[in-house]
């Protein structure tokens, strides 16, 4: 990543102060008098680009919620992107049109760099130096290996190298033990020939892959069959299910065929239909009655005796009761 821009909006005791960092140039020098602002320019990159501190050195002139940095850079790729950095709890970090972004879109740029290591490695001030100084002093005149220390910020570098030393004899073997890399060789020779004995030969390989595609073909030869057989057999069960009830259906048609032309039925057949049916329950109902009023006359007919005298003078009896009436 690159610094293309520096941007001092509200900071320290600067504002509305741009630093520009051109591309074509390959090291930039910046000049100042004491208390210009150099230190200050040094804090607000890292503040731009790794947030600010929860509590900040450089709100003095201008209250903590009013600072702002802005930064332009452009990553390893050529891409530019501007950056705009708050002092706030969420939301610090805002893109060229002021909108609120994620900090993953700053750390894409950062390349994995953390604030210490920002700290310890480009922002080096005064204080840093003297540290790295200190420390190539008690290496006892190992100079090399002081400058990378303070460089790098890596510490324990002689510790290191003396672990990596005692790595390397026991990895190809400091004739006081096993060698691993021997070791391992072996172990990798032994599963290479286990690979070996497991392979199969081009001609077998054919023969096998040959084999598999005529099942593959016979299974979907198979599949096929058996989905027209499953077709058949459900019209089958179709057929099996509705067979009695198309043979009604038929001896119904074959017995309405045998009735002949159906008369045509008047506009109000249904009405004439109900008053026969009325007038049919009515009749039964009557001759019920009637029957009934037979049966009961016929019992006392039955009780009754003729008196053969006073039938003879029937015709005298009518001839009285016909007078009588007048």
């Amino acid at each position: 990543m690159r610094i293309e821009r520096l941007a001092l909006h509200r900071y320290g005791h600067l504002s509305d102060l741009e630093l520009a960092f051109p591309a074509d140039r390959g090291l930039h020098v910046v000049l100042g008098a004491n208390e210009a602002g150099k230190s200050t320019a040094l804090a607000a990159i890292g503040d731009a680009l790794f947030g600010f501190p929860h509590r900040s050195e450089f709100a003095f002139l201008h209250d903590s919620k009013d600072l702002r940095l802005g930064v332009a850079v452009r990553a390893g790729d050529g891409r530019p992107e501007t950056f705009f950095r708050l002092k706030r709890r969420k939301d610090d970090l805002l893109d060229g049109h002021d909108r609120p972004l994620p900090e993953s879109a700053m750390l894409a740029f950062l390349g994995g760099a953390t604030r210490e290591r920002f700290d310890r490695v480009f922002g080096l001030d005064a204080a840093e130096l003297r540290k790295g100084g200190a420390a190539m002093l008690e290496e006892k005149g190992e100079v090399g290996e002081s400058v990378l220390q303070a460089t790098i910020g890596m510490g324990g570098f002689r510790a290191l190298v003396d672990k990596l030393g005692r790595d390397a004899a026991q990895l190809y073997g400091d004739r006081r033990g096993a060698r691993a890399f021997h070791v391992a060789a072996e172990q990798f020779k032994a599963a290479r020939q286990a690979l070996d004995s497991r392979g199969v030969e081009p001609a077998d390989y054919k023969e096998k892959k040959a084999a598999q595609q005529r099942l593959t073909e016979a299974r979907d030869t198979n599949g096929r069959e058996a989905e027209t057989l499953h077709a058949e057999r459900a019209r089958l069960e179709r057929i099996r299910r509705t067979a009695p009830a198309l043979r009604a259906r038929a001896a119904a048609l074959a017995e309405r065929e045998a009735m002949g032309e159906v008369a045509k039925l008047p506009a109000d057949a249904d009405a004439q239909r109900e008053r026969a049916t009325l007038a049919l329950t009515q009749a039964t109902g009557d001759l019920t009655r009637e029957r009934a009023r037979d049966e009961e006359l016929g019992q006392i007919l039955a009780t009754l005796t003729v008196d053969a005298a006073l039938l003879a003078e029937a015709e005298a009896i009518d001839a009285l009761t016909a007078e009588q009436n007048r």
